[in-house]
């Protein structure tokens, strides 16, 4: 009798060892990584000046939709949390051969938070890339947007050194994101 239950308990006791790192693996399986990226074209224009006394506003808008891309709607409910790989802004067509920012705002906004970038004295032209940093703590707040799920506000709005002119900037989100389907 008591070498059944000596047997009973080592086989519960391995039994119990094993389910738990099955359990482990599995869930290690559950988990992975996506690598969505985010894009939205942001149209500026500067309307025509009448007179000398008004400056050269410009401004413009556009929607970032997280679920544009095509994993991302997919496991939408899943997504963990995102980590921003890089966000920038690329100039891909201007009205003029350049055009200097003298200043702007690029903020992205969605109901729980609003993002912002400022530029002073920027020279604009075709192709021209700007890397948007993080020094007041912009990336994290983004990937904090991307995960609510909804859309991103884009909004552009400064003061240009001519006006009658418009301007295109591609604004790209790099990110990876962690899917837990477990």
């Amino acid at each position: 009798m008591r070498k059944i239950f000596k047997l009973s308990f080592v086989v519960v006791l391995f039994s119990l060892l094993f389910t738990s790192t099955s359990c482990d693996k599995i869930k290690d399986a559950s988990t992975f990584d996506i690598e969505p990226a985010f894009t939205s074209m942001l149209e500026c224009k500067v309307p025509a000046i009448l007179n000398v006394t008004n400056t050269a506003v410009y401004s413009g808008s556009a929607v970032i939709d997280p679920r544009s891309d095509s994993k991302v709607n997919v496991y939408l409910n899943s997504i963990q949390g995102y980590e921003i790989k890089s966000i920038t802004a690329t100039i891909t067509s201007l009205s003029r051969n350049s055009i200097t920012l003298i200043s702007g705002d690029l903020i992205l906004k969605n109901f729980n938070r609003e993002i912002k970038w400022s530029l002073k004295n920027e020279l604009l032209s075709v192709g021209k890339t700007l890397t948007l940093t993080n020094d007041k703590d912009q990336l994290n707040l983004l990937s904090q947007s991307l995960k609510d799920g909804q859309e991103i506000g884009v909004i552009s709005t400064g003061v240009a050194d001519f006006s009658d002119i418009s301007f295109t900037i591609k604004i790209e989100i790099k990110a990876k994101a962690e899917v837990k389907l477990i």
